[in-house]
């Protein structure tokens, strides 16, 4: 069918064997079959390797022939079910800025919903110590959760003793705990 080698003479007059690469072969496919789609000229390549090659085992021509078809398609652009088709960079750019200005929106919106939950400013809630509670030591939130209930006892189990809360909890960690407690949010106090 086709061959993959050819000679050309060397300086000592002895013959100098010149092999074909892979990407070469498909290319001589193409520009000799050039109104075959991608996949028939897959198929011609696989062809090939079965004439010259002797498999033993099904399970072993299958293990080497589906790869280099897979190979072959990708190699020469065939369209596959899962490939994307490729952007104009206008198009890319237009993508680029859609997907930018939805994560402004985005972004936008979880930050008023964060001001919404957060009326009140756990991190900055001033405590009895004084000072702001995301400064409280994990010890701090257990001495206060043994006078004030079992809010500052759970921000107190969540922290090792010399630990600060603004150091390890996130602003919205503390209303989901104030929140389980009905200290913040619709149900505050009706417990």
């Amino acid at each position: 069918m086709l061959g993959t080698n050819t000679t050309t003479p060397s300086r000592r007059g002895r013959p100098r064997i010149n092999l074909e690469s892979a990407r070469d072969f498909v290319k001589r496919l193409q520009a000799g079959f050039p109104t075959e789609t991608p996949e028939q000229i897959a198929e011609r390549y696989v062809s090939h390797v079965r004439e010259v090659n002797v498999f033993d085992d099904a399970q072993q021509e299958i293990y080497c022939l589906d790869p280099l078809r897979e190979w072959i398609l990708a190699t020469i652009g065939a369209k596959s079910p899962t490939s994307k088709p490729k952007l104009s960079p206008e198009a890319a750019e237009r993508r680029l800025a859609a997907r930018a200005k939805v994560l402004k929106t985005v972004g936008e919106r979880v930050e008023e919903r964060i001001e919404k939950l957060a009326e009140i400013r756990l991190l900055e809630y001033a405590t009895t110590y004084g000072k702001p509670l995301g400064r409280c030591t994990g010890a701090e939130c257990r001495r206060l959760g043994r006078h004030y209930g079992a809010f500052f006892t759970e921000i107190g189990k969540r922290l090792k003793p010399s630990e600060h809360v603004e150091e390890h909890m996130s602003e919205l960690e503390l209303q989901a705990i104030a929140r389980v407690h009905y200290l913040v949010g619709p149900d505050a106090g009706k417990r």
